[in-house]
């Protein structure tokens, strides 16, 4: 679905009907805007998503050189999915993360679900396909929650390629 200016608007009336909001002053349109938005939810990210691109992707490289579970399954999960356009076209995970130490690359799924289990949180991403107007009402069925739903929820909006924090 293309959202146009109304049906963006619809969004965010819907969001803060339900006590949320799109904060967009919080995510800048620079390949960086996945990390930029969850670094705001942290005191000691905040202001630096990259730092923490950097870190979690560190993190990440280590999880899968020394084979722990997650890193093991990432890497699976890598495997399955290579033609995916999420996969850059890169041969393996480990190709992958060194891709996406440039921060001017969009962060993925993969990169959601890394942030995740970094820093212990889950992630709900709103999407306008999440959405249906009927009767003029607009609903939303949520289906993307990655992480463990039992740790912190952080609320995301992704749009056109972009993410924004949900405050």
């Amino acid at each position: 679905m293309h959202a146009t200016n109304e049906s963006f608007s619809q969004y965010h009336l819907w969001f803060r009907q339900n006590g949320l909001r799109i904060a967009s002053e919080l995510s800048y349109k620079n390949g960086n805007c996945l990390f930029d938005s969850v670094a705001s939810f942290f005191d000691q990210w905040k202001n630096r998503g990259i730092d923490l691109r950097f870190s979690a992707i560190s993190w990440a490289q280590k999880e899968v050189e020394k084979g722990s579970p997650w890193g093991i399954e990432m890497y699976r999960q890598f495997e399955d999915s290579k033609v995916d356009m999420d996969c850059y076209g890169k041969q393996n995970y480990i190709q992958y993360l060194v891709f996406m130490k440039d921060p001017r690359v969009f962060g993925t799924e993969f990169d959601v679900v890394l942030l995740c289990k970094y820093l212990q949180i889950s992630i709900k991403v709103f999407t306008p396909a999440d959405f249906k107007e009927e009767n003029g009402f607009l609903s939303c069925d949520i289906r993307c929650v990655h992480g463990n739903e039992n740790h912190r929820r952080i609320n995301l909006w992704l749009h056109n390629l972009h993410y924004e924090p949900i405050v």
